[in-house]
């Protein structure tokens, strides 16, 4: 059995309300990065990042404490 078949499996086991909710977040999660593409200006600053000679790097927390911040 494939990853997908098993989770298929599983969320069938889920409420039917929460299958709907479930199935339409993979459907919009499949939909966008299928046809996802970087602004130009998205893509000059992915360029402009790389090119930086002493780059910071973040350990997973502080990543994930940015993001947090960012998203919330």
């Amino acid at each position: 059995m494939t990853k997908i078949e098993l989770a298929i499996a599983e969320l069938k086991k889920l409420p039917r309300d929460e299958q709907e909710h479930l199935a339409e977040a993979i459907l919009d999660y499949a939909s966008r990065t299928q046809h996802y593409v970087l602004t130009d200006e998205q893509a000059e600053e992915v360029r402009r990042r790389m090119a930086e000679k002493n780059p910071i790097e973040l350990g997973e927390e502080e990543f994930s404490a940015r993001i947090r911040r960012l998203i919330s």
